[in-house]
């Protein structure tokens, strides 16, 4: 998640888990220096922020963990929920001795609930709880088996 620093324009301590700084660049060229100059001491001036980034940003949890590879910077243990249900009938009868007749129906049902939601679904922004629900789904089948001879292999 972003430091604090971060959510300021400052990304002169941002480094990747090699520990390289992570060079920050003019990508709208704010500053008039031309696109892809990085920025002075790779701090953001206010100015080029964009109007509507810090609402977003403090949607983001600040980081509770420190770390000596820059990689993780935040836990939690709050657990999705994938609660799923299924429901078989199934009905077997037998047609004199020769004939088997039987038939099955089922029912799926499937709730996911991710509380911090998930990146790869793009209705959702992360951090906002989802809801996905898969199904519900309903199969029928049957099956007929007459044998014509008890001596037919």
């Amino acid at each position: 998640v972003p430091t604090a620093a971060e959510r300021n324009g400052d990304f002169s301590n941002s480094r990747d888990t090699s520990g390289n700084l992570i060079v920050v660049r003019d990508a709208n060229n704010c500053l008039g220096k031309g696109t892809g100059t990085p920025f002075t001491g790779n701090v953001i001036p206010q100015q080029c922020w964009y109007g509507q980034g810090q609402p977003i940003l403090n949607l983001y949890p600040l980081p509770n963990i420190a770390v000596s590879n820059n990689a993780f910077n935040y836990t939690s243990q709050v657990s999705s929920s994938l609660p799923r249900g299924e429901q078989i009938l199934r009905i077997d009868y037998n047609i004199g001795n020769r004939g088997h007749f039987s038939w099955r129906m089922d029912h799926n049902t499937d709730q996911q609930i991710f509380p911090y939601g998930t990146t790869t679904a793009s209705f959702n922004f992360p951090l906002v709880p989802v809801a996905r629900g898969n199904g519900p789904g309903w199969t029928y089948g049957f099956n007929l088996t007459y044998n014509l001879s008890s001596t037919m292999i």
